[in-house]
């Protein structure tokens, strides 16, 4: 059966979102919208698992393997196929085919597309999976590691695939992770632009540290410490463009990154706070301009705080 986060959606961070991709590519029109709320007929699902991978803030899992344990078994045989070890190659996500990409030198079973029943009930699906590998290829290429082998031949049948996933897994003698997160090959050459993930940064001339970039990102992949800096965790990032809308003075903006900014959390911006000598209250300070908004306001009223 589908589960559907209704807090990791991105509908739940803003109503009004353009995101509509588990509306556009589920077979079986799981998936309808009541009141600007997305909702689940749970009864229709087939668990094909379309909708897993593609979603971007991983909303929705399946009560099968893990994406997590799909990765683990698609990269000790260096194959996929929905035949033997995933339910469809649209169950992982773009950034999920990515590091497994650079890792293992892959082959992707393609051959059963064309007859599949879920690209005839979705035709859009077939150019949306080539899409992405396509995309990925562009950029494996780039950075002179192995492509993508897309296989077009045709392999066992999809008996296999249960049958394949069940016998992996009593291989296993401790519980995997969900997340299958290997350590990356050292590069600092600069990745093209990619559509699945994207870099920030923060013009501190612009922010007014108002954090709606943060309470609003829902991957967390914007986020503060304990010294009330804001941190960017690229790993987490889905390009969903919140952050941007959210953004009422423009202050967040891409930049390029490489294959070492993935592993790593990066200061977009330093908070600094100070306690004003007058009402002693703590304010932040912005671009070493020193305008105590307590004071400020009570100057407004009439009371004029003395040394």
């Amino acid at each position: 059966m589908i589960h559907l986060n209704t807090l990791a959606c991105l509908h739940a961070e803003d109503p009004l979102h353009s995101c509509r991709v588990c509306l556009t590519f589920c077979p079986f029109d799981v998936f309808i919208f009541d009141t600007n709320e997305l909702k689940t007929q749970t009864y229709l699902c087939q668990k094909c698992g379309v909708c897993i991978g593609l979603c971007p803030s991983h909303a929705l899992s399946l009560d099968t393997p893990s994406s997590g344990i799909t990765m683990t078994l698609i990269s000790q045989k260096g194959y996929a196929s929905c035949q033997q070890n995933i339910p469809c190659l649209a169950f992982l996500s773009p950034f999920q085919w990515f590091i497994l990409s650079l890792h293992t030198s892959l082959k992707v079973d393609m051959s059963h597309c064309s007859q599949c029943s879920l690209i005839q009930q979705r035709n859009i699906l077939f150019s949306k999976i080539l899409s992405i590998f396509n995309e990925i290829n562009h950029i494996l290429d780039f950075l002179n590691f192995p492509i993508i082998h897309l296989d077009y031949q045709s392999i066992p049948s999809r008996r296999h695939f249960f049958s394949s996933i069940s016998h992996n897994l009593k291989k296993f003698s401790l519980p995997l992770k969900h997340d299958f997160s290997p350590s990356l090959p050292d590069s600092s050459l600069i990745l093209p632009p990619l559509s699945f993930i994207s870099h920030k940064k923060i013009i501190k001339e612009n922010c007014n540290y108002c954090l709606s970039c943060v309470q609003f990102c829902p991957t967390q992949a914007l986020h503060c410490n304990e010294q009330g800096d804001i941190l960017f965790r690229l790993n987490d990032c889905i390009h969903c463009k919140i952050c941007y809308e959210r953004c009422l003075s423009n202050a967040i903006i891409n930049q390029p990154f490489s294959l070492n900014d993935l592993s790593s959390i990066h200061i977009l911006y330093r908070s600094e706070y100070i306690t004003c000598p007058l009402c002693k209250t703590t304010f932040h300070q912005k671009n070493d301009e020193y305008h105590c908004p307590h004071c400020e306001q009570l100057k407004k009223l009439g009371i004029i705080m003395n040394d």
